[in-house]
């Protein structure tokens, strides 16, 4: 059974309660958007009247930032600056002339969702990952030639015979010296 997707506010990363004026928002968003938008009974217009993104309607908004411009506009700290967050509704594809759509299917949905997450990852190069750790090449030793108890001498001797790779015999010779490793069962004395 597939899970359901989950999409996420395109302005303020909260839960996303649909599509709405042409992004995916969560119903705070979605409001706020739709209020400030829409044109005091004063300015002549009316509610339905189709806009253009730059047009009369968005000149007539007149918000402030205290902080420049650079106010966090996320979760619970949506709230604290209108201007922030009206920018970042414009600046997802929030339109008021897109507020007409109606429902959308499921398939529009997740192609645009998918489609805005392969904009972003085509945007943002890939960070610079360090490369992986070069380990030693194994030394290649057929299991039926290696002795339960072994040393180091006949170890190395051993190697000589049955190497494949001559690179691999320098690269044995480099390694640290370890004293040999007893195997052997033993009665364990109580």
């Amino acid at each position: 059974m597939t899970q359901p997707v989950t999409f996420m506010c395109q302005v303020c990363n909260e839960i996303a309660r649909g599509y709405h004026f042409g992004a995916f928002t969560c119903e705070g968003c979605k409001s706020f958007f739709g209020r400030t938008c829409k044109p005091s009974k004063g300015d002549g217009e009316r509610r339905g009247e189709q806009h253009d993104g730059g047009g009369p309607l968005l000149s007539k908004i007149k918000l402030q930032c205290k902080n420049g411009g650079n106010c966090n506009v996320q979760g619970r700290n949506r709230t604290s600056c209108k201007f922030c967050r009206f920018n970042k509704c414009i600046a997802v594809g929030m339109a008021p002339q897109n507020s007409r759509y109606g429902r959308r299917s499921k398939y529009f949905k997740v192609s645009s969702v998918l489609d805005a997450q392969e904009k972003a990852r085509l945007s943002n190069p890939p960070e610079q990952t360090q490369p992986p750790l070069q380990l030693a090449k194994p030394v290649p030793l057929p299991f039926w030639s290696l002795p339960i108890w072994i040393s180091q001498d006949a170890f190395f001797k051993q190697q000589s015979f049955s190497m494949r790779d001559p690179d691999a015999e320098s690269e044995a010779q480099i390694l640290p010296q370890t004293e040999p490793l007893d195997l052997s069962l033993k009665k364990a004395s109580v």
